[in-house]
């Protein structure tokens, strides 16, 4: 585990002003024809674009757009127009990586660095137009290095992640030319008071991806007063305490984590929902008992009233992490999930919610504001709370 902190670029000793700064941003949004469709992510990111442009910095901002190569940060350039002074936006950039063009994209942009006012913020297109991002191509990395002074980490949901724009680049930098955002610095400094909460506490885990999520098991029942499990990883739980699950979506588990999942289920602290939204063979939508479960059902939601026994100690919580919704949630069955964001938000506890449905369902039902803390990570969420540490903050710090 690394101990030591990211320092903030709010920290920075020296003067901003006129100082050319790279900012590799999060900025994937979903799009719906060809506008942003949910500036979460995005509203992240604006404290410390304008903290940079109130600050005089010549900003270039680094960020991918979805996981195709023709996709392009056009839409969400012009929704930061509305929020800075001056931006300018270098289409398709990253595109002709390792050809002429090029280096008169590299040239043209640096030509316009030269002539840049203070408060300046130049965007580049989607730096995963080019496989080399992937790669964590060193050359690349050091290229778009030679752009810039100092080099501010944005991007916390990404910050698992050993690309050419959050690793190659920032190590052309010394250790102290290496800063992490307003929000990135929030969200690190947040997650760690996750991992020492106050009593009494509860721990909600969803989603799938047993591999990365057993050991957050395992890991927090010892931390937490009260550990909750939904969405696929219940129906594995489901299987191995004797119940039926149809035709529900299971993971297929070695035999040393079905032993650990056995001790999980008799861990005094852990509770499995036992009531359950299914689909039945011939479409239809309904609510049963684990036990009652057939052969041809598939599981696709914790119900609601599964959450009745333990409402008290939800309600009444100080500390609350939740992280991946609790149901098939892109399919519709967000009935449990909404039903839990609902208890959590009326709770007066310190809670800290993450996942991308896990927040799409906060903000649907409007409980954002009783949320001590929303996330903008996922991935990174899971791999900061499985040990206290994640790539992107060790790049800023060693």
């Amino acid at each position: 585990m690394n101990t030591k902190k990211p320092t903030c670029i709010t920290e920075y000793a020296g003067d901003l002003h006129g100082k050319k700064v790279i900012v590799r941003a999060e900025l994937n949004a979903p799009i719906s024809d060809g506008m942003v469709d949910d500036d979460f992510r995005i509203k992240k990111f604006l404290p410390t674009l304008q903290y940079l442009e109130k600050q005089g910095a010549i900003t270039i901002v680094l960020a991918h757009m979805g996981r195709e190569l023709d996709e392009t940060l056009e839409p969400v350039a012009e929704y930061l127009a509305d929020h800075v002074h001056a931006m300018m936006f270098y289409q398709n950039f990253f595109h002709a990586w390792d050809t002429e063009e090029w280096e008169v994209n590299v040239r043209t942009l640096t030509d316009d660095l030269s002539v840049a006012q203070p408060g300046d913020i130049f965007l580049l297109d989607n730096t995963r137009q080019t496989k080399a991002e992937k790669a964590n191509n060193l050359e690349l990395g050091k290229q778009m290095a030679e752009l810039g002074e100092l080099y501010i980490h944005e991007a916390f949901p990404n910050a698992h992640r050993e690309h050419m724009s959050m690793d190659a680049l920032p190590k052309n930098f010394p250790v102290d030319l290496r800063f992490s955002g307003i929000t990135f610095h929030m969200e690190h400094e947040t997650l760690q008071k996750a991992l020492e909460p106050a009593a009494p506490s509860v721990f909600i885990l969803g989603g799938a991806k047993f591999e990365t999520k057993l050991p957050l098991i395992q890991s927090f029942l010892p931390l937490y007063d009260l550990v909750i499990v939904g969405g696929a990883l219940a129906n594995n739980l489901f299987q191995l305490a004797g119940h039926n699950v149809g035709e529900s979506l299971v993971e297929d588990l070695t035999d040393d984590q079905k032993d650990s999942l056995r001790n999980v289920l008799e861990h005094p602290k852990f509770f499995l929902p036992e009531i359950v939204t299914c689909e039945t063979v011939s479409g239809e939508t309904v609510e049963k008992h684990i036990s009652e479960v057939s052969d041809t059902d598939k599981i696709y939601d914790i119900s609601p009233s599964s959450f009745n026994d333990i409402r008290n100690k939800i309600v009444e919580a100080k500390s609350i992490l939740w992280n991946g919704p609790l149901g098939y949630y892109e399919g519709g069955y967000d009935a449990g999930t909404k039903a839990l964001a609902n208890l959590v938000g009326d709770s007066d506890a310190f809670s800290i919610a993450g996942g991308g449905d896990t927040i799409d369902a906060i903000y649907d039902i409007h409980q954002e504001s009783n949320f001590s803390f929303l996330s903008s990570a996922g991935g990174a969420m899971i791999d900061f709370l499985s040990d206290g540490d994640v790539h992107g903050v060790n790049v800023l710090t060693q």
